[in-house]
Order: C-alpha cells, then sequence, then structure tokens
C-alpha cells in the first residue's frame, strides 16, 4: 500500500493529486510541517529534513514533491501524466525543475520569513525582493502558455499539476495572475482528481 506523509493544505497536495488522476490507492499520515510530530524520530527516519511531503511505497521511502510525484505517475502509465516522446519527457523535466527551482522558491522564501525560520532570523523585507523575482517567473510561465492548456505537448502532465498548484498558492495570497496564467489554473483546479484531494482538506 502506498503511504502518504503531509496535509493536502502544503505541497503534499501535488502528491495526492497525482495519485488521484492515476487512479491509485494509498493511505494519508497527516503530518503537519513545522511542528513536533514532524520532528519525531519516527518521522525522522522517513524524511530526515522533517518535512512533507513524504512517501513509502513498500519497501522504497522518499521525500522530495517532484519524485515521488514521478514515481506515482510511473506507476500509472495509461494515465499519460508523463510524455511518451524522449523529447516530450526532457521538456517535461525542464518544467518540473523549473517550477520547484525557480517558480516557487520566492513564495517559499517569504513563508519562511514570515512563519517557518525562528522569530530572531526572519527579514520581512526581503518579501518586495521576492514578489519582484516571482512576477519574472510568471511571465515567463505565461509565455510558454499562451494560446495553450498543458506545458507539454497537448496532454496534462505532472508538469501542470505542479505549476497550477503553484498559481493556486500564489492566489490563495492575494497575488494577481495574468490572465493567461488565471485562466489555466482555473481550468486545471476544476479537475475531478484535483476535486478528490478536497476531501483532506479538514
Amino acid at each position: 500500500m502506498i503511504e502518504i506523509y503531509g496535509k493536502a493544505a502544503t505541497r503534499a497536495r501535488r502528491v495526492l493529486w497525482v495519485a488521484e488522476e492515476c487512479g491509485l490507492e494509498y493511505t494519508l499520515h497527516p503530518i503537519t510541517p513545522n511542528t513536533e510530530e514532524a520532528r519525531d524520530p519516527a518521522f525522522l527516519a522517513i524524511n530526515p529534513n522533517g518535512r512533507v511531503p513524504a512517501l513509502r511505497d513498500g519497501e522504497l521511502v522518499i521525500f522530495e514533491s517532484g519524485a515521488i510525484a514521478l514515481h506515482l505517475a510511473r506507476q500509472a502509465p495509461g494515465a499519460g501524466l508523463i510524455p511518451a516522446d524522449a523529447a516530450d519527457q526532457a521538456r517535461h523535466e525542464q518544467w518540473l525543475f523549473w517550477i520547484a527551482a525557480e517558480l516557487e522558491q520566492p513564495l517559499w522564501f517569504i513563508a519562511k520569513h514570515k512563519s517557518r525560520l525562528p522569530e530572531e532570523l526572519r527579514r520581512p523585507d526581503v518579501e518586495a525582493a521576492c514578489m519582484h523575482e516571482f512576477h519574472g517567473h510568471l511571465a515567463v510561465l505565461a509565455g510558454a502558455l499562451e494560446g495553450r492548456d498543458h506545458l507539454v505537448g497537448d496532454g496534462f502532465t505532472v508538469a501542470d499539476v505542479f505549476a497550477a498548484h503553484t498559481l493556486m498558492w500564489a492566489r490563495s495570497w492575494g497575488i494577481e495572475l495574468p490572465a493567461t496564467l488565471e485562466r489555466y489554473m482555473k481550468l486545471h483546479r476544476g479537475r475531478p482528481a484535483f476535486e478528490a484531494t478536497r476531501r483532506w482538506d479538514a
């Protein structure tokens, strides 16, 4: 049985979304980040970073949402969440790594300085620089999605899960999105598999 660790209100949502798109059966362990349960030795044995999501699938134990999502997508190739064409696979990995390394990082940096870091280390003045960087990344993404519904090829992929989820994160903070990205986010937020993840919101 696949076991996923994390709360839906975190980046674990991406992993849950992929599992739902693939029709996989799984158990969710609702570990809350930055709490004693996330620092418990039993959980640190699964993810020594003390963060979510993490996954146990039989003998396999992994962390990092991108790695988990790709592992799950490979369990259900019929779902088409990883492109079949080799060149499209390379483009898919490009976008997936870019989302994790570039698009979401300004948001994560702001979040750390708002609540995650020890209070004496927080720097609220970083927000303006982070937002400047984030809007630059939004422009790159909007250019790639102009006139398109998907980042790679003509089908929904893991990269779309990650891009749409990051845009939802931004909108939850009241950040305005370019019209292209607002349309893209709403399109994919309406997918049944995303709606299925809402049962974990409580």
